[in-house]
């Protein structure tokens, strides 16, 4: 069982009913625990925090947005460092 299933979508109640019986019965306890267990291992991992975007990142991306082109928007860049 699993895969992809070469019948045609269920269009009735019926026969919705028993794809989904033929799909549970191969769930077994021991899997749903299994996933149960590794979801709640996974709640209890450190959050991975993303990074701050630099101040030439987010120029950049203002100026791009702008409609600039990349080599357009890194010479803008250097202009406005020069004059800070």
């Amino acid at each position: 069982m699993g895969g992809v299933s070469k019948e045609p979508i269920p269009k009735t109640y019926s026969e919705l009913l028993a794809e989904y019986k033929k799909i549970r019965s191969c769930v077994t306890d021991d899997t749903l625990f299994m996933a149960k267990a590794l979801l709640y291992i996974a709640k209890q991992l450190p959050r991975r925090r993303r990074r701050r975007p630099s101040e030439y990142n987010i120029f950049v991306r203002e100026k791009l947005k702008q409609g600039m082109t990349l080599k357009q928007a890194i010479e803008e860049w250097r202009k406005h460092k020069k004059e800070t």
